[in-house]
């Protein structure tokens, strides 16, 4: 099971919120075994937390996505990836929306590509890779189309329901979107305030003007942004092939944003 290895006081609260004290992946878990969900699963039963639950604010770029769709597996029956589809993209009309993408597809995805300032080629090269692109990997495998992202994100705006399908209660919305942890994230080295899975206030999202607490999204390394704000209705997403450092790339989200929120007032 989960709980051992020093990990028994993990909640989903703590990883939900990149609090698990076990950011960094598991040597061993390659991209080439991720498509083997069993290894998966040992490796996360298996890590040991380089800090106790709730002491530490870190982000867990691959291994929070990994654990919260397993007790998804466990809690429902359902493979996350059919789960996503039947209760998420499905009923929402994300159809170009996959977490493990059907082999079929392949030829449709645009590869990525590394710009003259990106400082992770070779995470760039492992993203294209077809094997890769197959595999459940929630936390940073989704692929999508920015109109399917949009939708998502309009769907959470609007208190759970789009187009009349309801998707999640405004209950759940409300409780998601709040501000459950705010500093100094170690793994990115930045100032954060998340909620539940999600960036708040983000620079990426640009700027009402005021506190922008109430803007919820999250990014994609190097490449993309997708957010909503209650306050004046929009839900934005953005995504691009060209892979750069952050230092360029949140300058680059956040005009972008920003462009689209004046166009907006």
């Amino acid at each position: 099971g989960f709980a051992k290895n020093g990990k028994e006081a993990v909640t989903l609260r703590h990883v939900l919120t990149h609090r698990g004290g076990f950011p960094e992946s598991p040597p061993k878990l390659t991209w080439d075994k991720w498509q083997d969900w069993d290894a998966v699963v040992q490796a996360m039963e298996d890590i040991k937390p380089e800090y106790p639950a709730g002491a530490v604010f870190a982000y867990h770029p691959r291994n929070f996505g990994w654990v919260l769709a397993e007790v998804v597996r466990r809690v429902d029956g359902r493979p996350f990836r059919d789960f996503l589809q039947e209760e998420v993209t499905g009923p929402l009309g994300m159809h170009d929306t996959f977490v493990g993408l059907p082999p079929s597809l392949e030829d449709r995805v645009s590869k990525e590509h590394a710009m003259e300032d990106c400082d992770r080629p070779s995470q760039v090269s492992m993203y294209n890779r077809p094997e890769v692109h197959q595999a459940v990997q929630p936390a940073g495998g989704g692929i999508a189309t920015a109109r399917d992202l949009a939708r998502f994100y309009a769907m959470m705006e609007r208190g759970g329901t789009l187009d009349g399908i309801r998707v999640l209660a405004p209950e759940t919305v409300a409780e998601v979107t709040q501000l459950q942890v705010e500093g100094l994230d170690l793994t990115n080295e930045r100032h954060s305030r998340r909620s539940l899975g999600l960036s708040l206030g983000d620079p990426r999202m640009g700027s009402s003007g005021t506190d922008d607490i109430r803007t919820f999204g999250h990014g994609g390394a190097g490449t993309s942004v997708g957010w909503a704000d209650p306050d004046s209705g929009l839900a934005m997403a953005y995504i691009t092939n060209g892979f750069r450092d952050d230092s360029t790339n949140y300058p680059r989200l956040a005009a972008m944003s920003q462009a689209v929120r004046d166009a907006c007032r």
